[in-house]
């Protein structure tokens, strides 16, 4: 991208709106002065030791998206609430920008943007790649996100509206970032602890302190999350959203009341697993017991406060799973032509199955994982019993809705 820093300097001098930096949860702005901004960028959740050596400090960061907010006269910001409003708002009418690095993650360090106009506030997340997998991931989930939006009814998933390049001054470094729906009032949550020492999915929430759910919130959670994989799996080529995992917060929670709203906020990929030559129903069915069997293991699968040792949701999110795909895949099947009957076909299916068949399904299911994976072991451990209980939760899912 021509200009690179240098461009979002000389148009600041053009009379343009301010940008403000912030650190989350910091009521002062940053400048060039202080000392953060030349502190080494965290390249993932935890303090590693590779952030030590990153070369990328919290002020490259901040001024590469300075250049992407602000070069070409604000064509990005400018595009990013048309995108989003259908408002026309010219840059001289953008009071000021506030760009908040919320948190770190191996792919991306989402910003959040507030965008002022008179009474007006825009709120967009940035995400920003630094790191190499990040950088290959970022313009294939800028699409696969405009993709699936025509298909999310829900509104589940994040809009995506700019996406760019910028170089360092010295172009030794390069970042991309695109724009999207920053979910306000939604947190993430993980497995962790409670005072009793007992396993609780947590809500962090920075306003209102972190909160533990109760086991009907939690149950709701899971089943949303699975209702949201499932309504995006193709049912004519078996594409699905992958990778996806609680451990890096790709899903967040709203607790409004008694009301709890779960949204995806990433898409990092979409492909099939599994062939689809023949194109018959069996293919069908057989690649949907997969996708539901994986995502029964894969929705238990957490790390104990986002970055601690790997943890287990509670056999109430196995039920949940399976609620949950059941409510995706019958709004999906509507929605898609010729497949109406599959939800009562797949029910067929799956309650033919008897209990050593499920069993040694998941066995091999777990036996292709990464070996190399560190939750690979964890499961192989628990597996048994899991399908165990699926077979049973299963049958008394369909036992309920008959």
């Amino acid at each position: 991208m021509a200009g690179g820093y240098a461009a979002g300097r000389t148009l600041r001098r053009l009379s343009l709106p301010k940008i403000s930096f912030f650190i989350s949860n910091t009521p002062q702005p940053l400048d060039e002065s202080d000392p953060a901004f030349l502190k080494p960028l965290r390249l993932d959740r935890t303090n590693s030791a590779a952030t030590k050596a990153s070369s990328v400090t919290v002020g490259d960061y901040f001024r590469a998206v300075e250049t992407f907010l602000s070069e070409n006269e604000m064509e990005r910001s400018v595009s990013s609430i048309f995108r989003k409003t259908g408002r026309i708002v010219p840059p001289e009418n953008i009071d000021s920008i506030s760009v908040f690095l919320e948190k770190h993650g191996g792919f991306y360090h989402p910003a959040r943007i507030a965008i002022e106009s008179g009474s007006d506030v825009w709120e967009f997340v940035l995400n920003v790649a630094v790191s190499d997998a990040g950088l290959k991931c970022a313009r294939r989930e800028f699409e696969l996100l405009k993709r699936l939006a025509g298909e999310d009814h829900d509104n589940s998933l994040p809009r995506a509206y700019e996406y760019g390049g910028v170089e360092s001054s010295d172009g030794k470094r390069r970042f991309a970032m695109f724009t999207g729906d920053w979910f306000s009032g939604f947190h993430e949550f993980h497995i962790s602890r409670d005072y009793s020492n007992e396993d609780r999915v947590r809500v962090w929430d920075p306003d209102d302190g972190a909160c533990c759910l109760a086991e009907s919130q939690a149950r709701h959670l899971y089943r949303e999350a699975a209702r949201i994989l499932a309504s995006c799996f193709d049912l004519d080529t078996f594409e699905q959203i992958y990778p996806w995992s609680h451990a890096a917060g790709d899903f967040v929670v709203n607790l409004d009341g008694d009301r709890l709203r779960v949204k995806l906020i990433t898409v990092r990929g979409y492909c099939a697993l599994y062939e689809n030559d023949e194109r018959d129903l069996a293919s069908l069915l057989g690649a949907l017991f997969a996708f539901l069997a994986d995502l029964s293991i894969k929705n238990r699968l957490d790390r104990r406060d986002g970055v601690g040792e790997i943890a287990w949701a509670d056999k109430m999110a196995v039920e949940a799973t399976i609620e949950g795909f059941f409510s995706g895949l019958g709004k999906k099947a509507k929605a898609t032509p010729g497949f109406e009957d599959i939800p009562d076909y797949f029910a067929l299916y799956l309650t033919s199955m008897d209990e050593p068949t499920v069993v040694e399904f998941f066995g091999d299911l777990v036996s292709s994982y990464p070996p190399e994976a560190p939750e690979t072991d964890f499961v192989r451990d628990k597996i048994d019993s899991h399908a165990r209980l699926f077979f049973r939760k299963a049958r008394d899912f369909f036992a309920s809705n008959a």
